[in-house]
């Protein structure tokens, strides 16, 4: 059974080549965490105002951490490309927690399942991840024949193009994948402490964690870009 070597070569590869991403990885994961902590105080003390916003917050990002995590596991697998199925809802998440934001009495018609239609919420924020969850829309989230959809899915190194049956270890596509997962678990937590923010909750020390994840990021694109 070969199903799970993919993902011990992974998690090999990141201890022994890639430490340094690792602990990015754990520190995104580990700040979604103390986000939540912050929320479950701030429901379990129920304020008669904002109780909604709150609720309708924290769940928004409890499960936008849980997709994240799915992410992480498929990308571990080298399944990529298919977790563009989950990148996307994870990406709604935090563009709903920025429309709750921007004004915290929408999370009333959130509660009552009055949402509107994601598209609608998309055309009322600016959304700097655009490019990728339209990605994630064109050839991850349906199925599509597109060659960006179909390409892992040959070994084209075989003179026949043989279906793969595993899909292997590649180290640059699992170096890449993993600074945007990182690039989207930022931005959901910064949403989710942008949404406790306007309701005057201090999540000061958090802040300073994400500020890290955007200064590691930025660091990166400027490495990429001086090697291209």
């Amino acid at each position: 059974m070969k199903y799970w070597e993919t993902r011990s070569e992974a998690l090999g590869h990141l201890e022994s080549r890639l430490p340094h991403l690792k602990k990015l990885v754990d520190k995104a994961f580990t700040t979604l965490d103390n986000l939540i902590d912050v929320y479950n105080g701030a429901m379990a003390s129920r304020p008669e105002q904002h109780f909604e916003y709150i609720v309708m917050c924290g769940c928004t990002l409890a499960k936008g951490k849980n997709l994240a995590l799915a992410v992480f596991s498929l990308i571990l697998d080298g399944l990529a490309q298919e977790a563009g199925a989950v990148g996307r809802p994870l990406m709604e998440c935090c563009e709903k927690l920025e429309f709750l934001s921007k004004d915290p009495t929408r999370a009333i018609a959130f509660s009552q399942g009055k949402v509107l239609k994601h598209g609608k919420i998309a055309q009322q924020i600016e959304n700097p991840q655009k490019g990728l969850r339209d990605y994630f829309s064109n050839h991850a989230s349906h199925i599509s024949y597109s060659f960006y959809a179909m390409q892992h899915l040959i070994d084209w190194r075989d003179e026949a193009g043989l279906l793969r049956k595993f899909q292997p270890l590649v180290e640059d596509v699992l170096e890449r994948n993993l600074w945007t997962l990182i690039a989207v678990t930022t931005r959901l937590g910064i949403q989710a402490g942008s949404c406790l923010y306007e309701i005057g909750i201090p999540t000061q020390e958090i802040a300073q964690e994400l500020e890290g994840l955007r200064v590691a990021l930025l660091e990166e694109a400027d490495a990429r870009e001086q090697a291209a």
